[in-house]
C-alpha cells in the first residue's frame, strides 16, 4: 500500500466513524483545488528550507475555518513527516475510497464521434448493468477508432471499436 493511500485510509476511516465522509471529501477537494490553482503554495509547503512550524502556521492561516479540523490536522502531520508533495495523491486516494464505498466506478469512454446524450445514457446504463455499480462516464473523442467505442473501467478494457475489430481480424489472419 502506498504512503498516500495510508494517509487517505486513515482520514477516510475517521470520517466514516464521524459520519462525515462527504464533508471531509469536500474539504480535501478544496485543499487540492487551492494547490492546483496556486503552484507556488504547494512549492512553499514542499520547500525543505522552510521550517515545519512556519509551514504549519501558514497552513492554519490559510485553511482554519475553511476546512474541518481533522483535515487541518492531517495536513499538519503530513508536513511534519515531510509528505507535502503527496497531498494531491492523498486527495485522489480518498476520492477513490469514497467512490468505492458509495459503489461508484468511473468509465473512460472513447468514441470516433462525440456521443449524443441518448447514446451516453445507453452506454452508462449498459455499464451499470455490467458492473452492478453506479457509473460516471468520462467521454473522449478519438477519430482513430474509426467507429464504435472503447471503454476503460479500472484496469479492464472493453474494445468495441472498428479499429480493435480490424486488429483482431488481422491477428487471426496472420496466425491462420
Amino acid at each position: 500500500m502506498s504512503v498516500a493511500k495510508r494517509y487517505a485510509k486513515a482520514i477516510f476511516e475517521l470520517a466514516m466513524e464521524q459520519g462525515r465522509l462527504e464533508a471531509i471529501g469536500a474539504d480535501l477537494a478544496h485543499v487540492r483545488e487551492s494547490l492546483d490553482q496556486h503552484p507556488e503554495w504547494g512549492a512553499f509547503l514542499a520547500n525543505p528550507q522552510v521550517s515545519v512550524r512556519d509551514k504549519q502556521e501558514a497552513l492554519r492561516q490559510v485553511y482554519e475555518g475553511k476546512v474541518a479540523p481533522e483535515v487541518l490536522q492531517l495536513l499538519a502531520i503530513m508536513l511534519k513527516n515531510r509528505r507535502a508533495p503527496l497531498i494531491a495523491a492523498v486527495v485522489d486516494e480518498y476520492q477513490a475510497l469514497l467512490d468505492e464505498h458509495q459503489g461508484i466506478v468511473h468509465a473512460y469512454v472513447s468514441s470516433a464521434l462525440p456521443l449524443t446524450e441518448a447514446e451516453e445514457a445507453n452506454v452508462a446504463a449498459a455499464l451499470e448493468k455490467l458492473t452492478g455499480k453506479t457509473v460516471v462516464v468520462h467521454k473522449d473523442v478519438d477519430p482513430g477508432l474509426i467507429g464504435g467505442i472503447l471503454v476503460r473501467i479500472g484496469d479492464r478494457l472493453y474494445d468495441g471499436s472498428v479499429r480493435g475489430m480490424l486488429q483482431r481480424l488481422e491477428k487471426q489472419l496472420i496466425t491462420a
